[in-house]
């Protein structure tokens, strides 16, 4: 499934991602709604890729030349309490998925994080 980023406000200031059917998924803000505070902006990861912060997510490539993935949410918040990047899990390999039975499932190189309703996230 691809995810679509509708509408880009001031620098970035809300990026709102949605399926192919327009069903809204992620707003992200940042960075100008915590600007000057410490946002760290677009960053170069130490494996690879480039990372561009939100405050609720990100984008990441593992390369200057694949196209960023989106991690949001609950499954962000676990996904860097572990480490992120230097995780077991690594770099995502898709962005996140919808499945029938309205979970949502993101899929990293070291294995899959899924999210049922307002639940925490799970491996």
């Amino acid at each position: 499934m691809y995810f679509q980023c509708h509408y880009v406000f001031s620098v970035l200031s809300v990026a709102i991602f949605s399926d192919p059917n327009d069903k809204q998924l992620a707003s992200l803000l940042g960075p100008t709604d915590c600007w000057p505070a410490g946002w760290p902006g677009l960053t170069d990861n130490e494996n690879g890729g480039k990372t561009l912060h939100f405050r609720w997510g990100r984008l990441i490539s593992n390369t200057y030349q694949s196209p960023p993935l989106l991690i949001y949410g609950k499954i962000f918040s676990f996904w860097e309490s572990l480490s992120s990047l230097n995780s077991g899990f690594g770099y995502p390999l898709a962005d996140p998925q919808i499945l029938d039975d309205g979970s949502v499932c993101s899929i990293f190189e070291g294995g899959h994080i899924h999210q049922f309703g307002a639940k925490d996230p799970e491996m």
